[in-house]
């Protein structure tokens, strides 16, 4: 079995009523089907974090931010038969360039909603 960890990344994306953006995960997928999170995802080796969220958020959501500052950083496990990845995700605060993108998810995800986020 192949172990290793893989920095990931995550955005706390805020709309002018401080709701905070969060993407369903579709049912197909392998990790956390049909599961709310929010968006970001794994870094590529050598990739800098804040450029892959900003990949990410791209690829998943079709909007463009500007990564802020970290939040927080959380650790957990995906294990299955042939692996098991210790994954370390880094929570950045980020905001659209443009109010006024239109989201477009990947086939990744379903749904996608703002929920209201107290600070």
């Amino acid at each position: 079995m192949n172990q290793y960890q893989q920095v990931s990344t995550g955005a706390l994306i805020l709309n002018d009523k401080k709701e905070a953006l969060f993407v369903k995960r579709a049912k197909t997928e392998n990790f956390m089907p049909g599961q709310w999170e929010l968006p970001g995802g794994g870094s590529d080796f050598g990739e800098i974090p804040e450029n892959a969220l900003k990949r990410e958020i791209k690829e998943e959501c079709g909007i463009s931010v500007e990564v802020l500052n970290p939040l927080t950083v959380k650790t957990y496990f995906i294990e299955n038969n042939q692996e098991n990845i210790q994954r370390i995700e880094i929570i950045f605060y980020c905001k659209m360039i443009d109010k006024n993108q239109k989201i477009t998810l990947s086939p990744e995800h379903s749904d996608f909603k703002f929920c209201l986020w107290k600070i």
